[in-house]
């Protein structure tokens, strides 16, 4: 079974220390520290086996001096006869096993591995392969079949009746090599690492750059291997618009959003090496312009790189649906995917019409391009402007306990504009609505038409103590006060008139 790595092995940066064969190697991992190396030899293979590290009943530090030049460690654990390794961890390192020597002048060339029968179906082992020595196995923690140093993986399927596989597609530059299971214990009753010569490529490994904003400036760097670190490098980007960069110094700056890739070349002895880099910008994007971006993009795949767009709500969230649509003036809609209620749930107050800006990656799923991984930076509606403009009216007016009915009618004039969906939506709001603003005014609204009889612009059904209309409270309880002290006037003067006229 073979499988090849995507490009080419990198430095692997998680080395603490960089051996030479020959070198003393220390670690809190490796009890043993007085291995020297032997120099050339002329039998380059080690069968590793459970007796080689001293089998462990449990998961524990172990080392092994091969009679190559090599120097492996790892934690596993044995059932005897078979090797027993895993993908967890404890506090020794990751349950595998890495060479962290190589033989003088050596290069892996392949590895057999062979499963014990004990093995459960479809487990697999996988391989790596750098330039630079391992510290330990706790290094294993952050490689998986992604990874740039990931060289292959062999998988026992008890089906097959097979128990023995080949992988053999080391790079020239891998001089250590490191493996675990990718997924649960896998028994091995050996492992044969064969080794050869090794010759000193050149190579470069440009050094990855976080996202960047807009305006951020920089210098990029590389490691060199098997070449004079003087060697100059001749930088370049595929999309000089996006990140720009000098090709000697290796100066960048982020001028627009999108992704570039960077790439450093040298030339040694007429031959070009060279390595590259995704730098991913954010930044902020028009609705068409996010629509044409992801034209590009494959179906599942994600930008690195995140854009803010706005636009106007136009589709919500159904119940079992999972899109909300965004729109601009000129029709460009844009799906913002996953905004479930459980996890954004301000979503079930929104209305068709609000003005959203959301900052995400863009992503298509079949064909749909997306926003996706959203976070919400602002969102604002008529209603709840309207809302806020009223409360803000009426504040000094209901705490004199004299709202005035131009006031109200003004209120009421603003509302007959709005679109029918906000006005449907004010018209069973509750008090206890998600807005504060709509909430606040929900309370105000029933408790005005109740008290003063104003009119139920919203036909929310409230009933008025009075029938007044739009007429003003004070305006009206001044002649009513007037007419009924006349009538008591009336009342005690007639009678006074009638009884002397008597007495006349």
């Amino acid at each position: 079974m073979k499988s090849f790595r995507k490009g080419k092995v990198a430095l692997f940066g998680l080395s603490l220390a960089a051996l030479c064969a020959g070198g003393v190697y220390a670690s809190s991992l490796i009890a043993n520290t007085d291995y020297e190396g032997v120099g050339a030899v002329t039998d380059v293979s080690d069968t590793l086996t459970a007796e080689n590290f001293g089998t462990p009943k449990n998961y524990s530090a172990v080392t092994y001096n091969a009679n190559s030049g090599a120097f492996y460690a790892g934690v596993l654990r044995t059932d005897n006869v078979n090797i027993q390794i895993n993908n967890k961890s404890n506090e020794d390192g990751y349950y595998g096993v890495v060479t962290t020597a190589a033989p003088e002048g050596k290069r892996v060339e392949s590895v057999v591995v062979t499963f014990a029968s004990n093995t459960a179906t479809d487990r697999t082992v996988w391989f790596f392969g750098q330039a630079s020595a391992y510290s330990d196995t706790n290094a294993l923690s952050n490689l998986n079949s992604g990874s740039e140093s990931y060289v292959g993986g062999v998988t026992y399927t008890k089906e097959t009746g097979t128990s023995s596989f080949t992988l053999d597609s080391f790079d020239n530059n891998d001089r250590y090599i490191a493996f675990r299971s990718s997924s649960g214990a896998v028994y091995l009753s050996s492992v044969v690492v064969y080794w050869t010569d090794y010759e000193a490529v050149p190579s470069i490994t440009v050094d990855p750059v976080s996202l960047l904003e807009i305006g951020d400036t920089g210098t990029m760097s590389a490691q060199l291997l098997n070449v004079e670190p003087s060697t100059p490098i001749t930088w370049s980007s595929s999309d000089s618009a996006i990140v720009s960069i000098n090709s000697s110094t290796g100066a960048y700056e982020a001028l627009d959003w999108g992704v570039a890739t960077i790439t450093g070349k040298i030339t040694v002895n007429g031959v070009d090496y060279s390595s590259s880099v995704s730098v991913g910008v954010n930044g902020t994007a028009t609705i068409a312009e996010v629509l044409e971006a992801g034209v590009a993009i494959g179906n599942g795949d994600v930008t690195i790189y995140s854009v803010t767009v706005e636009g106007t709500l136009t589709q919500l969230r159904e119940s079992g649906g999972r899109q909300v649509t965004i729109s601009d003036n000129d029709g460009n809609a844009l799906v913002i995917y996953s905004l479930y209620e459980n996890s954004f749930p301000e979503v079930s107050s929104w209305l068709l019409g609000d003005t959203i800006n959301v900052t995400g990656q863009i992503t298509k799923y079949k064909d749909i391009i997306e926003i996706t991984k959203p976070t919400i930076n602002s969102r604002s509606n008529a209603l709840t402007l309207w809302a806020a403009s009223a409360n803000l009216s009426l504040d000094s007016e209901c705490t004199s306990l004299n709202v005035t009915s131009s006031t109200w009618n003004s209120i009421a004039t603003e509302f007959a504009v709005l679109d029918e969906t906000y006005r449907a939506y004010f018209k069973s709001a509750t008090t206890s609505d998600i807005d504060d603003e709509i909430a606040d005014l929900v309370a105000r609204y029933d408790h005005i038409v109740a008290k003063y009889g104003y009119s139920d612009f919203a036909n929310r059904g409230v009933s008025g103590s009075a029938n007044l209309g739009d007429i003003d409270s004070m305006s009206l309880i001044i002649p009513v006060s007037v007419l009924f002290g006349l009538i008591l006037v009336a009342g005690i003067t007639v009678p006074m008139v009638i009884r002397r006229r008597k007495e006349d």
